[in-house]
């Protein structure tokens, strides 16, 4: 189903700088080849009011980390290879993505993309989008041309982890704002 323009919802957009995976799609259609996105409980409050010791719940969490750490190496060179082009994302919303890469788009041209979200614990999030167009750098930091891609198809969990993704960036930046005001 196809929505029309008006009744697509707007997010707050937040600037990041984090890895993505694309790989280019002939139609918007397509299926995706990424699939799931945990949104998973926070692991450091997971043996709270249990009866799991203290020295011992640290172990798991500590266990579970080494886990993830390889969990995330596996995967990297899977998704690697399923989507060769690699992506320095410089803004993230709900709509869509600001990215740099090396290899040349052209507007309209269909892709599906992973984001990184967080390394630690691994949160990876997919969506498919259309490539609207070429941007200069908007500061001295980042890397020109960027690329504006809107998010055409998201999945209702992927789109979740994005939210709470930009939300975690706008609070973190709020608290940096009043540390720095305050000295």
């Amino acid at each position: 189903m196809k929505e029309h323009e008006e009744d697509r919802r707007t997010f707050s957009r937040v600037s990041t700088r984090i890895d993505a995976l694309i790989r280019r799609i002939e139609s918007p259609d397509a299926p995706q080849l990424f699939h799931e996105t945990l949104l998973l409980p926070d692991a450091r409050n997971i043996f709270v009011g249990s009866n799991v010791p203290k020295e011992i719940g640290e172990f798991l969490l500590a266990l579970d980390a080494k886990l993830d750490t390889l969990v995330s190496m596996a995967s990297r060179d899977r998704l690697e290879q399923d989507f060769p082009i690699p992506a320095d994302v410089y803004e993230v919303s709900g709509n869509g993505i600001r990215f740099h890469t090396t290899h040349d788009f052209r507007p309209g041209d269909h892709v599906e993309v992973v984001l990184f979200l967080s390394r630690m614990p691994l949160r990876l999030t997919s969506a498919v989008g259309v490539v609207l167009d070429k941007r200069a750098a908007s500061s001295r930091d980042e890397l020109s041309p960027q690329w504006a891609l809107k998010f055409t198809r998201i999945r209702e969990q992927d789109l979740e982890a994005v939210v709470q993704f930009v939300f975690q960036q706008e609070r973190r930046t709020i608290r940096e704002r009043r540390l720095y005001h305050e000295e």
